[in-house]
């Protein structure tokens, strides 16, 4: 028997030229006190002065609907209303992002009659000054994210408009580069390959709820199915689903259990005002699903609710409790509740490098047989001049294999 959408569960199987008329209607962006870009009227001669200090980057190296065929990771799947309700593109993501990714959290729209941009990023101080001047760098918040169209009447134009005001933000912020996770659902950096030197870097992986009548024969592989049938004939497992992210602290707890067992970087260990700013902001639109054995908490997974597409952010195992394998329980109960919500898909995420053999991107494979995605990066250097110089100043190969190459 199973239980509705929360409680617990004994599952059964189941240069940008301008011509004349874009010049009447073009714009400049000013940052209002809210983190903004307001589109106002501007002279002809401010867009062409900031013009001049663009610069291209360097190459980089490194409720049902319908049946869609999510593998195919070369076109936007989505339209643009659900783009608009997925967390990584809101200005509450941004902003609780201040508290993990050292910079300020900028929030960007752009409406003219050409259409509806907006771009969420970090603002990032660069510590070396020049000439006792600061400057400042762009990069996504974790997770995903990069400039996104919302409703486009003239896409060449709504383009052009885009990158002549974002130029003229970044030239009166001394913004010297970006670097952008651009969205492996929605491809945006389709829409921005005009702009941004975008390059592919990895498979990400999902769990696909609507191609397949059933989703856990398909999808799950079969060493995954038979973790989790045996599980689920033990009575001593069991899953629960809370919606709300009530049960912060043993997440915290357990999520940090795991960063210490994969030696992971200080940066993974976000602080707790990191997860209360996600309830706070989130809400009902977070899901936490525990595994348990008998009454202790095993295993704990945190789950994103973006339209119709779950993302699977954080997920935490008690390292005595590895020889049961809970992990293949989350993933069993995420898309179990996920089919019955009326949801289209999970996204994973990928691995955590670009090697064909991540063991990451292996585990997760495991539930995702048919279902992948791209995901690609961008980059930008918006003050060539500059970029340079810091290099130069913190001798640093401008062609080295990390961008930007003065960090």
């Amino acid at each position: 028997m199973t239980q509705n959408s929360m409680g617990a569960y004994k599952g059964t199987f189941g240069k940008r030229s301008l011509d004349p008329e874009s010049l009447e209607t073009a714009y400049t962006a000013e940052e209002s006190s809210s983190n903004r870009i307001r589109v106002t009227r501007f002279k002809r001669e401010a867009l062409d002065a900031a013009a001049g200090g663009a610069a291209e980057a360097e190459q980089a190296a490194a409720v049902k609907s319908p049946a869609v065929d999510l593998k195919t990771a070369d076109r936007d799947i989505r339209p643009a209303a659900k783009k608009a309700m997925d967390i990584y593109f809101t200005k509450d993501y941004v902003k609780v992002n201040e508290l993990i990714e050292n910079g300020e959290g900028k929030f960007f729209e752009i409406k003219s009659k050409y259409g509806h941009v907006t771009h969420s990023a970090i603002k990032r101080e660069i510590h070396t000054t020049i000439n006792g001047e600061k400057y400042y760098d762009l990069i996504s918040p974790y997770g995903y994210g990069g400039p996104v169209i919302h409703e486009s009447t003239n896409k060449e134009k709504l383009m052009s408009e885009f990158e002549d005001c974002f130029s003229v933000y970044c030239a009166n912020n001394n913004i010297v580069s970006e670097f952008i996770r651009f969205h492996p659902i929605f491809q945006n950096q389709e829409d921005f390959k005009g702009i941004y030197d975008t390059m592919y870097l990895r498979q990400t992986v999902g769990t696909d709820f609507i191609k397949f009548e059933d989703t856990f024969q398909n999808e799950f592989s079969r060493t995954a199915r038979t973790k989790v049938r045996k599980r689920l004939r033990d009575d001593r497992f069991s899953f629960h689903i809370d919606r709300g992210f009530k049960n912060v602290e043993p997440f915290i707890d357990i999520y940090n259990l795991t960063m210490e067992r994969h030696n992971a970087t200080q940066f993974y260990y976000f602080n707790r005002e990191y997860f209360y700013a996600l309830k706070d902001k989130f809400g009902d639109d977070l899901m936490t699903i525990s595994v348990k054995f008998e009454d202790k908490i095993i295993a704990m997974g945190l789950y994103f609710l973006s339209g119709d597409v779950i993302h699977d952010h954080l997920n935490g195992t008690n390292p005595d409790y590895l020889e049961y394998s809970p992990a293949y329980l989350l993933k069993y109960a995420s898309m179990k509740w996920g089919v019955e919500n009326g949801y289209s898909l999970i996204h994973y995420g990928g691995g955590v490098s670009n090697a064909e053999d991540d063991p990451v991107l292996h585990f997760k494979k495991r539930f995702s047989k048919h279902t992948e995605f791209e995901f690609h990066i961008g980059k930008k250097i918006w003050d060539r001049e500059v970029y340079d110089t810091l290099c130069d100043m913190r001798g640093m190969d401008k062609n080295r294999d990390f961008f930007p190459a003065y960090r």
